[in-house]
């Protein structure tokens, strides 16, 4: 059901200065919600709530068969709704399926592309190596001719 409550600004301002006319419309408010419409719930209901009592109403507007209430849902539909539930429930596990497996795939192609940066960190971290050690034996080899040269007494320079 479609409820609509319409308060007036006089009545909004009166329930907030007068806590007894307060009470009394939420009271009757509560006492509407409650009502028990059996098998026919009208579709929409509209409830004015004006500065004085006797000014407020409310009313509804058409009724719809509830089927649970009443019972009278044939066989037919019963197992239209069932078949219906099934299919969405047999949709939803192979869209779950679906995505799982598209997880899994997501997994395995970042888990490769790790390793494959590993790997690829690891080969220039050992040609950097190499390049260092190089470096360093070339500096050793000049250092050692330079203080080989000096050492035996005969001078690169004449």
């Amino acid at each position: 059901m479609n409820w609509t409550i319409d308060i007036t600004e006089s009545a909004y301002k009166r329930m907030q200065s007068d806590p007894e006319y307060e009470k009394k419309i939420l009271d009757a408010l509560a006492k509407n919600k409650a009502v028990d419409f059996g098998g026919n719930i009208p579709v929409a209901a509209y409830t004015h709530i004006d500065d004085t009592y006797e000014k407020c109403y409310g009313y509804t507007q058409g009724m719809k068969e509830n089927v649970s209430y009443s019972g009278s849902s044939s066989t037919k539909d019963a197992d239209a709704g069932r078949q219906k539930k099934a299919r969405q429930k047999e949709l939803l596990e192979e869209y779950l399926e679906k995505r799982a497996q598209a997880k899994e795939l997501q997994q395995e192609l970042l888990d490769a592309k790790t390793a494959k940066a590993e790997r690829e960190r690891s080969r220039i971290a050992r040609e950097w190596s190499s390049e260092r050690q190089m470096e360093k034996a070339s500096n050793a080899y000049d250092a050692s001719a330079m203080t080989g040269t000096a050492a035996g007494g005969d001078s690169l320079f004449g």
